[in-house]
């Protein structure tokens, strides 16, 4: 998955509020037009419902999309931190059982299992 940089970021935002506001204009131009073209109010709010509903679609689903990227890029920055952080706890814990004398390394094993003299299998 690619990383997002902050100008993509803010990219993504500035194309946000111009589709936002260009919607906002389509509504007041097509109000506009449906109230001087047709004169009864029925007319006028089947155009208006027609179009709104069509533009708040098509909006939410664009503004819907824009939130689960943002979302999937931090969920995928926080996976990466995590394992970062695993592997340095697990080069840490290497580093402490190596300065550690075997007998010592073996009891503590044993008790991290809670099984006296029980040897874990490891993987190396």
């Amino acid at each position: 998955m690619a990383i997002e940089t902050a100008d993509q970021e803010a990219a993504r935002t500035r194309d946000g509020v111009r589709i936002v506001i260009a919607a906002f204009a389509l509504v007041f131009a097509t109000a506009a037009v449906s109230t001087w073209k047709w004169s009864t109010p029925q007319d006028v709010a089947a155009v208006l419902g027609a179009i709104t509903g069509m533009i708040g679609t098509i909006l939410g689903a664009f503004l819907g999309l824009q939130a689960g990227a943002v979302s999937s890029a931090q969920v995928e920055r926080a996976r990466r931190d995590a394992e970062a952080a695993r592997a340095r706890a697990e080069l840490r814990a290497l580093r402490l059982a190596g300065a550690n004398r075997p007998a010592d390394a073996e009891a503590v094993l044993a008790s991290e299992y809670n099984q006296p003299g029980a040897r874990p299998q490891c993987i190396v």
